[in-house]
């Protein structure tokens, strides 16, 4: 698609007043200085009034991540409440932005390295509590080890002769406590429907006005099972009043495959829908030029037109050439190579 501004109250003064859409093509042509003069060649098929629609929708959810703990040597009391997982209170009632512990998920474990006894058998002499060090060669010669310094089997320095050190797992406790979790966050996620893509980019850069016809949460949960308020029956019912129930139904339809990916996705939920949707009218012309048919999209509260499919080659240059000299009247989107108008 390709755009480009004709500024209606120096190029074309009464034709838009006197809806005079012959007259718009004629002067289009004289304006490129009769190069293949879509004006005189061209011949006029049909002007529709279209209703064009844009919604702009917000998805607010929450994400949240779980994670196990293990508390050490030490104890922990249980937090006093009742939320054991995110489905089990108001989303807005969850603290955000940092963890907090589950109510009743602390618990108390036995720890199964020393079985209870808060120690284990010294590893430097395999519970024996002497030196290994020492050995027939020190004793008979009467020199001292050089590990426990004694000519005789002298007692293990880590245990000291018990043969049992602290067990460091539990810290010794003999036992250990392990709890979960909860990790939230709030994230938004943007999704953008219009009809057509002239509309959309009349209302970001040459601020069309617009109808708002909803404005508003259509949707709330209340935790992940249940819903609080839903109105999305009644955002459908107004854009169908305006333009027509297919289009309602291919957006509600996408809309509701957004809400499944959306709470079908591990570790997050549906927290909010909030929907503002615009409807303006669109004028197509469609014409015929050279055994092909070509349209311009425009709006009367808009200084821009839009053609919706290929222009003859050397009127395309005529354009780039004519109001290209000043920056941003022309703009082009290459992405788009056939932008045939769609009814």
């Amino acid at each position: 698609m390709s755009s480009f501004k004709s500024k209606r109250d120096d190029r074309f003064p009464k034709y838009w007043e006197n809806e005079d859409w012959r007259a718009i093509l004629n002067a289009l042509g004289d304006r490129m200085g009769n190069a293949l003069n879509v004006g005189d060649d061209a011949t006029l098929i049909k002007i529709d009034y279209i209703p064009g629609i844009y919604i702009k929708t917000e998805f607010k959810c929450v994400n949240y991540t779980y994670e196990d703990h293990r508390l050490n040597g030490s104890s922990k009391e249980a937090v006093n409440t009742h939320l054991k997982t995110i489905g089990d209170a108001a989303f807005d009632k969850i603290p955000r932005y940092k963890d907090f512990m589950l109510g009743a998920t602390l618990n108390t474990h036995t720890c199964e390295k020393c079985h209870g006894r808060g120690e284990v058998r010294c590893s430097s002499c395999n519970g024996t509590g002497y030196c290994k060090h020492c050995n027939h060669g020190y004793l008979s010669s009467g020199a001292k080890c050089p590990y426990c310094l004694t000519n005789h089997p002298g007692w293990c320095s880590s245990c000291k002769g018990s043969g049992r050190v602290p067990c460091y797992s539990c810290g010794t406790t003999g036992e250990y406590q392990t709890y979960k979790t909860l990790y939230v966050k709030d994230v938004t996620i943007p999704y953008e429907y219009c009809s057509y893509e002239s509309m959309l980019v009349m209302i970001q850069k040459q601020k069309l006005p617009t109808l708002v016809i909803y404005d508003g949460c259509c949707l709330k949960m209340h935790t992940t099972r249940e819903i609080e308020y839903n109105d999305v029956d009644k955002v459908s019912e107004r854009i169908a009043e305006y333009v027509g129930q297919e289009t309602a139904s291919e957006y509600i339809n996408d809309i509701d495959g957004q809400i499944g990916t959306i709470n079908g996705t591990k570790d997050n939920a549906l927290n909010e829908l909030t929907i503002r949707a615009e409807v303006a009218t669109l004028i197509v012309i469609m014409y015929k030029y050279r055994k092909k048919e070509y349209s311009l999209i425009l709006s009367k509260d808009s200084p821009a037109i839009y053609c919706y499919s290929d222009f003859p080659g050397r009127f395309s240059q005529r354009l780039r050439g004519l109001f290209g000299s000043n920056k941003g009247d022309i703009e082009r989107d290459d992405s788009k190579k056939e932008g045939n108008y769609q009814k």
